[in-house]
């Protein structure tokens, strides 16, 4: 196979929830879906209007970091459902009442090409942990009960699982394997391109998982020390502000880390101005002078970064200006 090099992340604009790994073939990811009582699954725009705290998120992916909340009770999750949700330049949050939704945070890091990682919860919570291709649909998907390997392309990855799962399936869409892990009987014989394991996460056992183009096991002792080692990591190189501007540097970094991206066709990593505004399965959406100014603030604490952000969009004005974003100027401050 290519051995491309391995990028790891959030790669499309949605999936908060989950990471992935990517080259310049394809990309495997796996995400944590909540599954409601009888009302669907708790993913994509969703998510940002319960996501309470991103980062820390480290320039050179030692520690990554996000926390959203999830309704648990049948009445939340109605009042919740019912909320108008809309998502364009205003950032709309859902509060919740004591008690009404747990919080599932996602930490890991990337080492050595392999991507560690832990799913948290502070109340119990039913989830999917879905093994899927974030651009494309896989081309072959094996499962057991701990464990899923899927291809796309030259990329192969395997998922692996602290815990056996409560049950598991693979399936051709998103909509049938919800039904299977629900108990839907499905007679059409279909082509595997989703896996999903079905949990039943508590405060008292995290689900530690490990995703690499090689079967890895799973040893949570290690990941805690690894992430431990990658906060510490953070903590002793990210940027510091004082006085009047007192946490601008600090914010400025954690937001360029929870926006960045890998964009396997251009083989450049690349710094969007806001995931939420983007559409499911995609890189997030280019808007020229606010990728610029994402680009200028990389370059503060990565300036490798920065040259690959500002190539990206460049490289667009170039070679696709017929189709290129809104606001085409250049903006140099």
């Amino acid at each position: 196979m290519n051995q491309a090099k391995l990028h790891a992340g959030a790669i499309t604009a949605l999936d908060i929830n989950g990471v992935s790994l990517a080259n310049t073939n394809g990309v495997v990811g796996i995400k944590a879906i909540a599954l409601f009582p009888d009302t669907g699954r708790f993913d994509g725009k969703l998510l940002f209007t319960t996501l309470r705290e991103m980062g820390p998120h480290d320039r050179e992916d030692c520690y990554h970091r996000v926390k959203f909340q999830i309704p648990v009770s049948r009445e939340a999750v109605n009042r919740f459902l019912g909320f108008e949700n809309h998502i364009q330049n205003g950032c709309f949050v859902f509060d919740f009442n004591d008690d009404e939704a747990a919080n599932l945070e996602l930490t890991w890091f990337f080492e050595n090409d392999i991507i560690y990682g832990k799913y948290s919860v502070d109340a119990p919570v039913e989830i999917m942990l879905q093994g899927f291709g974030p651009l494309e649909p896989a081309t072959k998907v094996e499962a057991t009960e701990s464990e899923s390997t899927l291809s796309i392309n030259g990329l192969q990855a395997t998922a692996s699982f602290s815990m056996k799962a409560e049950q598991y399936v693979t399936a051709s869409s998103e909509d049938r394997l919800e039904m299977k892990l629900r108990g839907v009987k499905l007679k059409k014989v279909e082509k595997a391109a989703f896996s999903g394991h079905l949990y039943k996460l508590n405060p008292k056992k995290p689900l530690y998982f490990t995703l690499s183009t090689n079967k890895t096991i799973v040893i949570p002792e290690d990941i805690d020390a690894g992430l431990s080692r990658g906060l510490k990591i953070f903590n002793e190189r990210k940027m510091k502000s004082a006085g009047n501007l007192a946490g601008t540097a600090e914010a400025i970094e954690q937001l360029v880390g929870f926006m960045k991206t890998y964009d396997l066709e251009k083989d450049l990593r690349t710094v969007p101005v806001n995931r939420a505004w983007s559409s499911p399965n995609k890189i997030a959406h280019v808007f020229c002078w606010d990728n610029f100014f994402d680009s200028y603030f990389s370059a503060l604490f990565d300036p490798e970064l920065a040259k690959e952000s500002l190539s990206y969009i460049i490289d667009i004005l170039e070679n696709n200006f017929e189709e290129s974003p809104p606001q085409r100027n250049l903006i140099i401050p």
